[in-house]
């Protein structure tokens, strides 16, 4: 490639995505029977696919003291 500095390399291809976003997911439902003073387990619907596929989740809590 050749430009005003001169020759160099190319440069790395960077791949982005184009689409909308895919859709949130229902909010979780806490599994009671399964669940305990210290710890809790939850559920939820992974959303449909779209373009963009879904990596993960993040669930965030609130123990009742705005934390």
């Amino acid at each position: 490639m050749r430009n005003v500095e001169g020759d160099s390399p190319d440069s790395d291809i960077l791949e982005i995505a184009l689409a909308d976003y895919p859709i949130a997911p229902q909010p979780p439902t806490k599994i009671d029977t399964s669940s305990s003073i210290s710890s809790i387990f939850v559920k939820w619907l992974n959303v449909p696919s779209t373009q963009i596929d879904v990596v993960g989740y993040q669930l965030w809590i609130d123990y009742g003291q705005n934390g």
